[in-house]
């Protein structure tokens, strides 16, 4: 609740007593009338600063209405950016994966190729040495 709607009632309600004249005629204890006027005074100063303090509550939700709205506009719009951000993750995570694979069978290609080949050159050796062999052992170069 608004601080200064509580002072500006008091300072009416001060005001218009201090502007009676029926307040400063007579001394303690005030007379009827005196006390007529300022239930009078008093009534007519609650009434308008009650229906005031329903437009000041009707604005003040207003304002926090306002200041909701805003936060939650906000709150989307991050939420809409952290989205994007975490579809771009998504996508370079799925690219990765589509990489990878692609890097596997292409590393599982080479290395099978890699296998043939040695093991070729290990099959062509062995022939060249057992050839070796089989002249020596027929030249009688070695004998069993």
């Amino acid at each position: 609740m608004d601080v200064t709607l509580p002072s500006a009632f008091l300072d009416e309600v001060s005001r218009t007593c201090s502007e009676n004249p029926l307040m400063f005629q007579e001394s303690f204890p005030p007379s009827n009338a005196i006390v007529a006027d300022f239930q009078q005074v008093l009534g007519r100063c609650m009434m308008k600063y009650n229906q005031n303090q329903g437009e000041f509550m009707i604005s003040d939700l207003k304002s926090q209405v306002t200041d909701v709205r805003n936060s939650m506009s906000q709150n989307v719009g991050k939420m809409l950016k952290r989205e994007e951000k975490l579809n771009i993750l998504i996508d370079r995570t799925d690219n990765l994966q589509v990489a990878t694979k692609a890097f596997q069978k292409t590393t599982t290609k080479a290395s099978k190729k890699m296998w043939w080949k040695n093991y070729k050159i290990i099959i062509i050796i062995s022939s060249i040495f057992i050839i070796i062999i089989i002249i020596l052992l027929s030249t009688n170069v070695i004998s069993v």
